[in-house]
């Protein structure tokens, strides 16, 4: 069945943690890989969110900018630079401690563009699950892991959190940057919202 996307928020999420400087595929960093794909997920999810997306560069700390357009991107990139550690879990939490408050949440996909390994991948799974427990269907929240760089512990990683969480709603799906190039965007949107 075909999802209207247009009723749904987007949130890029964008891993800014010291590995991100690691230099990776076509001898360039991953930071500049991370801008390249955000800029485009940016793009085609302005098309469906016309409110303006949110982007949230997170490490150790994060910081959220509302009402992004595609063309604010490219700044967010030049105010934020690789440092710090990967605190997913707290990016996550904060994320679904926004949705939660709100009085009337809109639907969400959250694509989280990283190179992979948190800080702390057991906290990690437990925010997931928890936060899918609460949610009343199952096309409500959607998460998109999008794996820069092609580490082989980071994939794995995702992969749990793809397909070894207890959550009442399968709400993650995780692609790296080589599977994207073989799909659309809007497939790839798609995806965060089926098991």
């Amino acid at each position: 069945m075909a999802k209207d996307l247009t009723k749904y928020d987007f949130i890029i999420a964008i891993d800014k943690s010291g590995s991100m400087s690691t230099m990776g595929m076509h001898n360039q960093s991953r930071w500049k890989n991370a801008k390249e794909v955000t800029i485009a997920v940016a793009t085609k999810a302005a098309e469906f969110d016309d409110d303006g997306i949110t982007v949230i560069p997170f490490a150790n700390t994060l910081k959220i900018y509302d009402n992004v357009t595609p063309a604010k991107v490219e700044q967010i990139f030049i105010e934020n630079e690789p440092n710090g550690g990967t605190d997913t879990a707290g990016m996550l939490q904060a994320v679904f401690d926004r949705y939660s408050q709100s009085r009337l949440p809109k639907p969400i996909i959250l694509v989280v563009v990283t190179d992979g390994e948190p800080n702390d991948k057991q906290h990690v799974k437990t925010v997931i699950e928890k936060f899918s427990n609460t949610l009343r269907n199952d096309d409500d929240f959607g998460i998109l892991f999008l794996q820069i760089g092609n580490d082989p512990e980071a994939r794995k990683f995702l992969k749990e959190l793809d397909d070894g969480l207890k959550c009442k709603f399968d709400i993650v799906n995780t692609k790296t940057t080589d599977e994207l190039e073989g799909m659309s965007l809007v497939d790839a949107f798609i995806s965060a919202l089926e098991d």
